[in-house]
């Protein structure tokens, strides 16, 4: 990735709170991981975990490692499993009176504890947070020999998802990618090359065509459907980084917190693209999709059911007949109606850019095989390789088209967070299994028992354990390492206080509604007045005159 790249997504990617609140501040049945390793001279320490599609193997073997080095008794409880499990530890944390020390989970309500402030728990104590502030952790120096600190060695994309107003009060437990997953088996037996990869939309839907009278080019579940979470990818393609940037801090077009979140063009562009791909009549979806649990899904997928799935890097520790998989990602193709913001988007006799709604079918070819061409330009330039600047293209073109593609994966496990709670007995311990965890040891324990897949860091002196990587793993991995991804956490105060989604779910469900014929302008209105009619709420909760 080239050094332009690189700071491009980390300005991207480092999103601030807009507002001027303050943070938290500073003021049964439990079983023993197995290692037997530890005596507990020097304490003990509880954990809680949720088993999702990363699994918890690693953190058992990181634990019995813990427990030899700290000589601290590590106790983990039987894992809670799924969504149910994770609304369960909320719980738990929520009660003030778990025994548990340190606890992986998803983000959940997390960011609204922090914002809500003091908190009493069910010691008697007062605490500014529910959570412990985890920022001493972030500057720790883990690896002997290095300078780093743990905050060094995570991925910008983290860091900035992790942050809350100058502040940490977790650290993530996973890290990734998800878009495009393409099963290359049915890839080749359709006769398919690299030339085929689609780079614009419209060169996607124009694969679809091609291949579904012999395969349904996706499929998915209804159970937990990724095309919703997705479509922010399109938006911020659509936008560029200083709208999405103002969105994802709760701001509107104008830059202004307000009832007005949902009039983005980009919004609406982004939904146009879900529609195409989920309209019953294009018949890009597999038959089942609406039929079928998340885990059938993914069996099927890889049997070969779809050539694509909107899916993940957890899929190779989640899906049980992986072994048998022959899958990788690809990028998620560039918007196509982007051309509309581009100096040879087709113009009418006035000289006025023509909606790309509007465009004839020529105009529609004709502005794609351009966007195409800068496409791969840009593609060379970002692999460092020699490259000719297509003609009738400006410097400007090339900068849009670069921010685009440099949103081509959603970031996956940003929401996979490890947190103490405040009146945890064991805060230090707690701390200290964390540093182990981000240390060059800890990492490649993770590495080793996830076949490759890593925590969100880059380990000081790389990783020293042999593994053999699948092919989905390498194209995981170099995804990661492209760093070309979006992230849509909802942390801002608008977003986590009032409840209001940063993919439009307020009025109606993307997904559901685009199957069951609304328009995209439907869905906009829908989540705008649910906005609206909540507004003057909404201002209390964030405390807006």
């Amino acid at each position: 990735m080239s050094k332009i790249a690189k700071k491009l997504i980390t300005a991207c990617l480092a999103v601030v709170c807009a507002f001027g609140m303050t943070a938290c501040g500073d003021s049964g049945n439990s079983q023993n991981n197995g290692s037997g390793g530890g005596t507990g001279e020097n304490g003990a320490l509880t954990i809680s975990a949720v088993k999702l599609g990363y699994g918890v193997e690693w953190l058992y073997n990181i634990a019995s490692e813990f427990e030899k080095k700290e000589n601290v008794k590590v106790t983990i409880k039987p894992p809670a499993v799924g969504a149910t499990g994770q609304a369960a530890l909320d719980t738990e944390i929520e009660s003030k009176a778990s025994d548990s020390d340190l606890f992986f989970n998803k983000r959940g309500w997390f960011s609204k504890a922090v914002y809500e402030g003091k908190i009493v728990a069910g010691n008697g104590k007062t605490y500014e947070c529910l959570y412990e502030d985890l920022t001493d952790v972030w500057n720790s120096v883990v690896d002997e020999g290095s300078t780093k600190t743990i905050k060094d060695k995570i991925d910008p994309t983290y860091v900035a998802s992790s942050e809350i107003e100058g502040k940490y009060y977790s650290l993530p437990w996973a890290g990734g990618v998800y878009g495009i997953v393409r099963n290359l088996n049915k890839w080749e037996e359709l006769g398919l090359t690299d030339e085929d990869v689609p780079l614009t939309t419209n060169e996607l839907f124009a694969l679809c065509e091609k291949v579904k009278d012999k395969i349904a080019p996706f499929i998915y579940s209804l159970e937990s459907e990724y095309y919703t979470a997705w479509m922010p990818t399109f938006f911020a393609q659509y936008e560029g980084k200083a709208n999405a940037e103002a969105f994802m801090e709760g701001k509107d077009p104008d830059g202004e917190v307000s009832e007005y979140i949902y009039t983005y063009d980009g919004q609406l562009e982004a939904l146009k693209v879900l529609q195409t791909l989920l309209d019953n009549k294009n018949e890009y979806q597999h038959d089942r999709s609406t039929a079928i649990d998340f885990t059938a899904m993914q069996g099927q997928f890889i049997r070969g059911a779809a050539l694509f799935s909107i899916n993940g890097s957890w899929l190779e520790n989640e899906a049980s007949n992986f072994s048998s998989a022959k899958l990788d990602m690809i990028k998620t193709p560039v918007i196509s109606s982007l051309v509309q913001k581009l100096s040879f988007c087709p113009t009418d006799g006035d000289g006025k850019k023509i909606k790309a709604d509007n465009f004839t079918a020529e105009q529609k070819k004709t502005a794609d095989e351009k966007l195409v061409e800068l496409i791969k330009y840009v593609d060379a330039v970002d692999a460092g390789e020699t490259s000719v600047k297509p003609e009738g293209v400006t410097d400007e073109d090339i900068a849009k088209v670069t921010e685009a593609r440099h949103y081509s994966y959603m970031a996956g496990g940003t929401d996979h967070q490890a947190y103490i709670p405040s009146y945890a007995k064991n805060v230090e311990n707690a701390k200290k299994f964390l540093k182990f965890m981000y240390s060059d040891e800890g990492m490649n324990i993770y590495y080793k028992t996830m076949k490759g897949a890593t925590l969100p860091a880059t380990p000081v002196n790389g990783y020293k354990e042999e593994v053999t990587l699948s092919e989905f793993r390498k194209s995981v991995n170099a995804a990661t390492e492209e760093g070309y991804t979006f992230d849509r956490i909802e942390k801002a105060r608008y977003f986590v206080l009032a409840s209001v989604s940063a993919c439009m779910t307020n009025g109606v469900k993307p997904v559901v509604a685009l199957r069951a014929g609304q328009t995209p302008q439907q869905i906009i209105d829908a989540n705008s007045k649910d906005v609206k009619d909540k507004w003057e709420s909404i201002k209390q909760l964030l405390g807006i005159k």
